[in-house]
């Protein structure tokens, strides 16, 4: 497998070598591809498709983490898009080679559907622990058993090894070659909103947890289970007896029967800062 340098895009000699300048989107096919300056000094169209890609993550690697990846090709394309990272351990890391992912997932998808005829597909990444693993690290971790320099394991090698799994699919099969490119994050807008609309919450059973969680979940100590358990039994009680939570009767800390019970809705009722008493 060749990964030096093969894998690596390299920006044509087009003004600033931004993103915007060496690329052009085609409203009427929905696809970036970048261009080329002829011999003549001509600006040309090339057939290699580019692609912004990005993720997010809000409460990176607590246990209610929500993690997006962003794909985008340009303003208002209908082939603009977003998903949540649902599996695994949520953090920014994660939603960023997974977003990778998406993208390629999406262009196997219109080489099956002949949407799209190409030999090469850039992804644009703000990423640079992405773009420097897939062009130049992955190689040395696949010989030495995915360790380090530094003898510990890679994190996310499951993660790297389904893109590059990906990557050597479109190459081998569908005969089309992977480049990645690391830009500046202000030239990732596009992408970047995308991976934060996944995390908006739309359609998602997740909430964003109370302020007063952020603390308590960090603090609660062992001896608050008992506590902590024989309070939502009491709640559990209550609504099956009356059919409706006594929302005055009972006091107890959220935070902790979040990470007991792992649900922050009982019987049908999101406790708030006026029903537990915390502020």
């Amino acid at each position: 497998m060749e990964y030096l340098g093969s894998r690596l895009f390299c920006p044509p000699p087009i003004g600033k070598q931004t993103p915007c300048e060496i690329s052009y989107y085609n409203e009427w096919d929905g696809f970036r591809r970048v261009l080329t300056c002829t011999p003549e000094g001509r600006l040309a169209l090339t057939p290699t498709i580019a692609i912004f890609v990005d993720g997010s993550c809000k409460y990176n690697g607590l246990p209610w983490a929500r993690a997006g990846m962003g794909v985008y090709f340009g303003p208002n394309s209908w082939r603009n898009h977003n998903e949540e990272l649902l599996y695994g351990r949520l953090t920014s890391q994660r939603a960023e080679i997974q977003a990778a992912i998406l993208a390629l997932d999406y262009v196997k998808s219109c080489l099956d559907a002949q949407e799209l005829n190409t030999d090469t597909v850039v992804l644009f990444s703000d990423s640079k622990i992405v773009v420097s693993a897939m062009t130049c690290h992955i190689a040395r971790w696949r010989l030495n058993g995915w360790m380090t320099t530094n003898c510990s394991n890679v994190r996310n090698q499951e993660d790297f090894v389904q893109l590059d799994n990906l990557v050597e699919e479109l190459k081998y099969t569908y005969g089309v070659l992977v480049k990645f490119w690391h830009i500046m994050r202000e030239w990732n807008k596009g992408a970047d909103r995308e991976a934060r609309m996944a995390t908006s919450g739309r359609g998602s059973i997740n909430q964003d947890p109370p302020k007063h969680t952020l603390s308590s979940l960090r603090d609660a100590k062992t001896k608050e289970s008992n506590t902590a358990l024989h309070k939502v039994n009491a709640v559990a009680e209550a609504v099956q007896r009356d059919g409706e939570l006594r929302r005055d009767h009972f006091t107890y800390n959220i935070g902790v029967i979040s990470r007991l019970t792992g649900c922050r809705k009982i019987g049908g009722f999101t406790p708030t800062k006026q029903s537990t008493g915390y502020t």
